[in-house]
């Protein structure tokens, strides 16, 4: 009867579900038989059938399958082992990976791992050592088989002549590395250095699995001792793998040598591999995971002197400023600016320049006013860095800075008016660099040109909430008195309209509290009530004596 139930059901393409009714009672008898072409049967079908049709099952289905793996037969351990790979190969199958462990399938899997007598069991080994990457790909599974016993064996796997061995163990270990428990449980194995040895391996799917888990295990302070010891070979493996011609094995190797390049050390190793070619091809690619892993390793080792030069020579911020173009996906806009900041933080005087002579500042400003909030923070920015220059301040005031930071004040982005607001007072410092035949007067024309729109904000600013804010513009409008611009020192002491800005925010500073913005907590804020209320009573009293020597019509 069983056997009937089981023949009408592989006879009838519409019925897939067999893991109920009569076909999983006809499954079940027909494992278990005494009959060695019963279980033949039933493994035949189970193996035809989850190729077809991959489901969660219930614990009498997985059984009857852990069942025929203890068959003497190899050709059912096979058909067994298929039915167990088909059924735990999909991520979202972990219930059936639990039940495999919560039955004891871990036993037999690993006695056919380490069988190998026969062209048939190996055959069952390949089977068996596929299903082992299955399991150890779900968390929970994890702590079960990183035990010494299979840590051993899967090293010794991993170093075998078959691909596909190879890789099934470089899948397992991989897995095990991506959980802290499991991961101290690779180093205490002595895995590690395994790991790391066969990213030579022949086999580039295996070199590019064993990169994603370098990745992994470059996070974990257990691994950082064993990673240092082998850092040369490791970072030259992986920027070797930076050249592959797989896409996945490119990005799998860029992110593995961003996690290396926490350490300093490996950030030069990189550019001395000659990882910065690579990188930048990897820029160009039509795909977005490729351009993202390539950015994030760019923007960890942009930070060192040497390899900002290095970075620059190879012509990597030409490529950067491309994408910032409005076309460039948002994320990889980003990320793009995100790199360009890093090479312009704590970047050496000669560098900066060369920076601002590369025409980065002109892109910049060409898109900051049409750019979304988040690339407009970052665009502007950037900006705020060349503005602490003394040399370059100067150059900054002739271009568009000023009237672009002044725009983008009213922007409904917090961060973005904070930063415009410390660019604007920054361009205000009164600077003794000489940077050519300018004037007082001249450096500061700027600022008499712009002021209507200036006086606008402010008034703003001051009539606002945000203390940050109102606190850069008082120390703005001091510093723009103390240019030493007669024109503009006129317009700012007879303005009615800043006069009484500042007196109601002396006066709202100490009666009530000003409230925060809504995008950052009181504890993000670094100014208090008191300190915008002393520094506008201090710019209060000198607008106060200056107006008794400089003496003006009263203006807006």
């Amino acid at each position: 009867m069983a056997i009937m139930h089981l023949m009408s059901f592989l006879n009838d393409p519409s019925k897939t579900n067999y893991a109920e009714g009569n076909i999983k009672c006809a499954l079940s008898t027909l494992s278990h038989s005494d009959s060695v072409e019963a279980q033949r049967m039933a493994a035949s079908a189970f193996a035809r059938v989850t190729l077809e049709s991959q489901r969660v099952v219930d614990p009498e289905t997985m059984e009857s399958i852990l069942f025929l793996l203890e068959a003497k037969d190899s050709n059912i351990q096979c058909d067994a082992l298929t039915a167990l790979f088909c059924l735990t190969y999909e991520e979202d199958m972990n219930d059936n990976k639990d039940l495999v462990v919560k039955l004891g399938g871990l036993k037999p899997i690993i006695q056919m791992i380490s069988a190998n007598d026969s062209a048939a069991d190996s055959t069952a080994q390949m089977y068996a050592a596929g299903c082992m990457a299955n399991l150890a790909s779900h968390a929970k599974n994890a702590p079960m088989i990183a035990t010494p016993e299979v840590l051993g064996m899967l090293a010794g796997l991993a170093q075998v002549t078959e691909p596909k061995l190879q890789l099934h163990a470089a899948n397992a270990l991989c897995s095990l590395a991506k959980d802290p428990k499991s991961l101290k449980a690779l180093v205490d194995a002595n895995v590690v250095p395994v790991m790391i040895k066969l990213l030579d391996s022949p086999y580039p799917q295996v070199q590019s699995v064993y990169a994603t888990a370098i990745g992994f295990l470059a996070l974990h302070d257990d691994c950082r001792d064993i990673l240092a010891e082998s850092g040369a070979k490791v970072v030259s493996a992986l920027v070797g793998l930076l050249n592959s011609n797989s896409a996945k094995q490119r990005c799998e190797a860029a992110l593995a040598l961003n996690a290396k390049a926490a350490n300093p050390v490996h950030q030069i190793a990189i550019v001395c591999n000659g990882g910065l070619a690579p990188l930048l091809r990897m820029m160009q690619s039509l795909l977005e995971a490729e351009v993202l892993a390539s950015l994030q390793c760019l923007e960890t080792i942009s930070g060192l002197p040497y390899n900002k030069t290095a970075i620059l020579e190879t012509g990597i911020l030409k490529h950067l400023m491309k994408l910032m173009d409005p076309p460039t996906h948002h994320k990889i806009r980003n990320r793009a600016l995100v790199v360009i900041n890093s090479l312009v933080k704590g970047a050496e005087q000669q560098t900066l320049i060369s920076l601002y002579n590369s025409g980065l500042i002109d892109r910049i400003l060409a898109e900051a006013l049409m750019a979304p909030g988040t690339l407009q923070a970052e665009m502007m920015g950037i900006v705020s860095l060349f503005t602490d220059n003394d040399k370059l301040r100067p150059k900054l005031l002739r271009d568009n800075v000023l009237s672009t930071a002044i725009a983008l004040l009213e922007s409904p982005s917090y961060n973005v008016q904070l930063v415009c607001a410390w660019i604007i007072s920054v361009l205000a410092i009164k600077s003794d660099t000489n940077t050519g035949p300018t004037t007082p007067a001249t450096k500061s024309r700027p600022f008499v040109k712009a002021w209507d729109s200036l006086r606008v904000v402010f008034v703003q600013i001051f009539r606002g909430a945000e203390r940050t804010l109102q606190h850069l513009t008082l120390k703005t409008i001091s510093r723009l008195l103390n240019a030493g611009n007669i024109e503009l020192t006129k317009l700012i002491l007879h303005s009615t309209t800043i006069g009484s800005a500042i007196a109601y925010l002396i006066e709202s500073s100490r009666t009530r509290p000003a409230t925060l913005s809504p995008q950052i907590s009181a504890n993000e804020s670094d100014i208090d009530r008191g300190q915008v209320l002393d520094e506008a009573l201090i710019l209060h009293d000198l607008i106060k004596t200056m107006r008794t020597v400089i003496s003006g019509p009263k203006v807006p």
